[in-house]
């Protein structure tokens, strides 16, 4: 009997080692390193090279792409208000050659299109732009016009300044710009351009049909952030320019917008939870 015993003893030495050999620790916590999945604590931020070294890299945050910086100040280029310490290199109210109108001769994203038309449901007057993601998402043409240079269907003629798109702010045509951000300062700010283009604004409602040289567009506010606009297409969907990125006709949660005032507009850089109408826009 005390012969087994010691044989029962042994046994449990030696599978307690086998199971030591293999168990490792981080911050206290043991793991079973057989085992393939990373452990709860420990944090993965090596990747391969091609001659098979590993190398340490530097952790990149989901939007780190869409931070610049200006005399070492950080901002988002995803929001339309220009920097705080960013000034246009020149002066509209002296050079009106500094942006152009935008040709639309291209076809649109027929694709898109297609399902966009499907979720329409506001009128069109005819007078509507094509959803053109080909020209407007273009590395040439993206960083050359925010929101309103994209309502406004213009684009910065400066292809040197990577920031050229934020020379879009409502009153950039004679300098009579916005003061604050409201609604009722942003129209009077983009009456002044409105003129200044040959060219007017009205306010609108959901149900208005524009005219055949018209289209609707519909402005909203970020409380002390950001203002933003969107513009229906020809498709009679809604598309909009975060900033200097890409066009899209995607709400915050990756909806088709079919109506920019019941649309998510709360995106991780801005939550623009104010609504500060429809209106209509001449050509």
């Amino acid at each position: 009997m005390k012969k087994f015993s010691s044989w029962i003893l042994a046994i449990v030495l030696m599978l307690s080692l086998g199971v030591t050999a293999f168990a490792a620790g981080t911050d206290g916590a043991e793991i079973d390193i057989r085992k393939n999945v990373a452990p709860d604590n420990f944090s993965y931020s090596r990747s391969i090279t091609s001659d098979g070294a590993a190398v340490v890299e530097p952790e990149v945050t989901a939007n780190s792409e869409f931070i610049h910086k200006i005399n070492g100040k950080e901002f988002d280029i995803r929001r339309n208000v220009a920097p705080d310490n960013y000034q246009a290199r020149k002066s509209m109210g002296l050079d009106k050659a500094a942006d152009q109108a935008v040709g639309q001769a291209t076809a649109a994203d027929t694709k898109t299109t297609k399902y966009k038309s499907l979720l329409a449901s506001m009128p069109t007057g005819g007078g509507e732009y094509p959803y053109n993601p080909t020209y407007w998402n273009d590395s040439a043409n993206v960083f050359r016009a925010n929101c309103y240079g994209y309502i406004l269907n213009r684009i910065a003629n400066d292809t040197s300044d990577p920031l050229a798109g934020y020379m879009f702010q409502p009153g950039y045509r004679t300098g009579n710009y916005y003061t604050s951000l409201t609604a009722s300062a942003i129209i009077t700010a983009v009456k002044s351009d409105m003129k200044d283009l040959g060219r007017t604004i009205r306010s609108s409602s959901y149900s208005e049909t524009p005219g055949s040289n018209e289209y609707k567009v519909a402005l909203v506010i970020a409380p002390g952030t950001d203002y933003h606009w969107y513009r229906q297409d020809s498709d009679g969907g809604w598309s909009h320019k975060p900033g200097l990125t890409n066009i899209d006709y995607r709400d915050a949660s990756g909806n088709f917008i079919s109506d920019p005032q019941t649309c998510d507009r709360n995106y991780s850089y801005a939550n623009y939870s104010t609504w500060g109408g429809y209106y209509i826009v001449s050509k």
